[in-house]
């Protein structure tokens, strides 16, 4: 039996879709006092080699976020979509700057039109879904890092476990 390795090791092909469908991304580190910090992230893909996720953000919205991951690398990513509540987080500790792509860009504008029909669902329309991806060119800003831990974070009993890695 082939060993599972990288990303899909510690995300199941179900988690791995939906963390990447357009959900809400939420993205946190701190500083060296243990302050944390926080940013809304705009979308999530697996890089190439399966090994690390790319979250890209508002270079404008993080600044906070950013000079802490510079310094500790530090990164956790809570996803959830908003008509269930089904929540996932993702814990890493190398995160740091990467140069964004055209494959960032196309999930950018993937994830907004996907973001948009699911807080459609909720009443929400799309001149809102446009304001909360609006994003000047040079204003992008993609993190990467390599998954450490998944805990399930879904409201209920399950609420806080930790997702096992696949052997």
């Amino acid at each position: 039996m082939e060993a599972v390795s990288g990303i899909a090791r510690l995300l199941s092909p179900d988690n791995l879709a939906f963390i990447q469908k357009g959900v809400s991304i939420n993205v946190a580190s701190r500083d060296v006092r243990r302050v944390p910090s926080l940013t809304r992230a705009l979308s999530c893909r697996v890089d190439a080699d399966g090994q690390r996720l790319r979250i890209a953000l508002s270079r404008s919205q993080s600044s906070d976020l950013l000079r802490d991951i510079e310094k500790s690398g530090a990164i956790a990513v809570v996803f959830t979509e908003p008509s269930t509540h089904r929540t996932l987080q993702i814990k890493g500790a190398d995160a740091g700057e990467v140069t964004a792509d055209t494959a960032d860009r196309a999930c950018l504008e993937h994830t907004r039109a996907a973001f948009g029909a699911e807080i459609g669902k909720l009443g929400f329309d799309a001149a809102f879904n446009t304001r909360l991806f609006q994003l000047a060119p040079d204003d992008l800003v993609v993190l990467a890092f390599t998954p450490q831990t998944v805990f399930q974070q879904t409201p209920g009993p399950n609420a806080g476990a930790l997702l096992e890695p696949a052997p």
